[in-house]
């Protein structure tokens, strides 16, 4: 924005200076120069500066007017170039050489105003345009300055957010310019131009429906001019009142129009403007994810070119991402370099605008005392805005942090207070695990106290035990073999007493003979009585074997358990074999001839499934 009422005024006001003083400059060739470096100013003002300077060193002796013109067109370039505080310098010489009631001082004093405004120091440069109205009201009155005068002042107040008095100076000029003295073509685009400012002026005091009547007027005069870029630079100006005013229809079209013209002309700045006014009408429609490609493409052109728009359509393009919720997208344009440079120069009413958009995505990034510091920056832009509304808007966006910073105080509280609480808890629990834990190790302890003990005495039992185990396997042994001693001294008893009464058979066996021999028939029965008495007293199996099981009572299973074969008469021969008896005492016995004992041996052998290498009485020796 400053740079096109900049370049506006300028061109209006260097077109005016040298149809007027071209003719009364004290050097011609000096004016000639100048006039070839008003023709390529617009487009190259670093090169318009650098033949100025060098114009002013080359005629150091000339008059001092002609030394003014060169430092005034001179503060136009450097203006130009954004060398402000070099552009007042060159103002200030030029006002100093220049005669008290000259047109050229005037617009010096103009010049000077447009610098200061540029700069942000309106109390200055409403002294410089005051300067600039009271010499041409008492001096010089020459009506066409005192109508760019006057724009320039209306330009000033509207940059200083007082539309009403901007209003008021338009058209005090308007009226001046629509007199019958000025309708060449000059005066025809002056007016124009005044009438495009007058709606400019409008739509900022939110007066949508007269910027229209302004505008739509204005249009058709800058067409019938064949000024395109004039005509774009109005069409948006008029797009943005229909936006402003709801008449989206009417937007749409000319917007349309204006995009095919911008793209004729090539002019980034306005292009990038034309896209900023269609997102802004998709936005208007609630279409804010539609008009993200749109605000996108118009910040890349503006930060491509460094435009002093950048600020002014950014704000637009972080509403909508504050919408879309696109915070990664926002806090990329928020924190580019160049949009921070465009910031610093940018003036209180864009600046807080700008802060007060980006504090929506900033408020989670920053920490507490930045977003302290931010919101007191709010403040600070707040009091050096006249805008009700802004004023409004930041008000309340600071009462809301205010709010905010007292939930999160109290939040805050609540938490550390539930932070104490569930410390005091977790103290308890730690006492109360400290205690179970004590008492579980204790108990493990006495546990393990109580099972070493229990080993200990387990232990020393077990010992016992195994001495009283050796002690009665000791006895059980000596038992043992005093009950074999004592069983075989049966046996051998037993043996004895059969041999005894086999020995006793015999000689009864032999009596009986010598009887018989002798024929004592009497003597022979009461012998033969005798030895029936006996061998049923001495020779009795049946007691003998039954002695036998007395002393070996488990010798018969034992056999029957490992040879389950044998029969009843197979255990009793065993059990004849086991007393160690002989052949022949068997035989006895059994009352059977010797030989047959061999016969019995055998066949008790092979139902005991023993071979002829196997020792049967070994076998039946280790039995009982």
């Amino acid at each position: 924005m400053k740079y096109r009422i900049l370049l506006c005024v300028v061109i209006i006001w260097l077109l005016t200076l040298n149809s007027t003083v071209s003719g009364q400059s004290p050097v011609h060739e000096i004016a000639q120069k100048l006039q070839e470096i008003d023709s390529t100013m617009y487009r190259n003002p670093a090169g318009a500066k650098a033949a100025l300077l060098h114009l002013a060193k080359l005629y150091p002796a000339a008059p001092d007017s002609s030394k003014g013109l060169i430092y005034l067109k001179l503060a136009t370039a450097l203006g130009m170039t954004n060398n402000l505080d070099s552009g007042i310098w060159a103002t200030r010489e030029a006002i100093r050489m220049f005669e008290k009631k000259s047109l050229e001082k005037t617009c010096s004093f103009r010049m000077l105003a447009i610098l200061y405004r540029l700069k942000g120091d309106y109390v200055n440069a409403e002294s410089a345009i005051t300067a600039s109205l009271q010499i041409n009201d008492s001096l010089v009155h020459d009506a066409y300055q005192k109508v760019i005068t006057l724009q320039e002042y209306g330009n000033l107040c509207v940059d200083i957010r007082q539309f009403q008095k901007g209003t008021g100076m338009y058209l005090k000029a308007l009226d001046i310019a629509s007199t019958s003295e000025y309708k060449d073509p000059v005066g025809i685009s002056t007016a124009v131009k005044l009438r495009i400012n007058l709606a400019e002026a409008y739509n900022a005091n939110k007066n949508y429906s007269f910027a229209i009547r302004e505008l739509i007027p204005s249009l058709r005069l800058l067409d019938s001019l064949k000024d395109e870029e004039g005509y774009l630079r109005s069409g948006i100006s008029l797009a943005n009142s229909y936006l402003e005013s709801g008449d989206l229809k009417s937007c749409d079209s000319l917007l349309i129009a204006l995009n095919v013209l911008a793209k004729k002309i090539g002019n980034d700045e306005l292009k990038a403007y034309v896209l900023h006014l269609k997102a802004s009408a998709l936005a208007a429609r609630k279409e804010f994810r539609a008009s993200l490609p749109f605000h996108r493409e118009a910040f890349e052109i503006l930060e491509k070119n460094r435009s002093a728009f950048l600020i002014e359509c950014m704000n637009a393009y972080l509403e909508a991402m504050n919408t879309t919720s696109d915070h990664a997208e926002a806090l990329r344009v928020i924190h580019n370099p160049i949009v921070v440079d465009a910031f610093e120069n940018e003036e209180p009413y864009e600046q807080l605008n700008f802060k007060m958009n980006a504090i929506r995505f900033l408020r989670t990034e920053l920490t507490r005392e930045a977003l302290e510091e931010y919101y007191t920056d709010i403040i600070r832009l707040q009091k050096k805005v006249s805008e009700q509304e802004q004023k409004n808007s930041a008000t309340e966006l600071q009462a809301k942090y205010q709010f905010d910073k007292q939930q999160e105080s109290e939040q805050l509280l609540i938490r550390e207070n539930s932070l104490l609480k569930e410390k005091a808890e977790f103290k308890r629990l730690q006492l109360f695990l400290f205690i179970a834990i004590a008492m579980l190790v204790i108990i493990i302890l006495s546990m393990n106290l109580r099972r070493v003990r229990q080993r200990a005495l387990l232990q020393s039992n077990e010992l016992k035990a195994q001495q009283q185990e050796i002690r009665f396997q000791k006895d059980r042994s000596e038992w043992m073999e005093r009950e074999k001693s004592f069983r075989d001294q049966l046996v051998n008893q037993q043996k004895i007493v059969l041999t005894q009464a086999i020995a006793d058979k015999d000689e009864m066996s032999r009596k009986l003979k010598e009887l018989v021999t002798e024929n004592k028939e009497q003597r022979r029965i009461e012998l033969l009585d005798q030895l029936e008495k006996s061998k049923d007293k001495k020779l009795n199996i049946e007691v003998l074997l039954s002695q036998f099981n007395a002393v070996y009572p488990t010798f018969a299973s034992q056999l029957l358990k490992k040879f389950p074969k044998l029969s009843q008469a197979d255990v009793q021969f065993c059990t004849l074999v086991r007393m160690n008896l002989t052949t022949k005492e068997i035989s006895i016995l059994l009352n059977i001839e010797p030989r047959s004992i061999y016969i019995k041996k055998y066949r008790t052998m092979e139902k005991m499934g023993l071979g002829d290498n196997d020792d049967f009485e070994k076998v039946v020796f280790e039995i009982g």
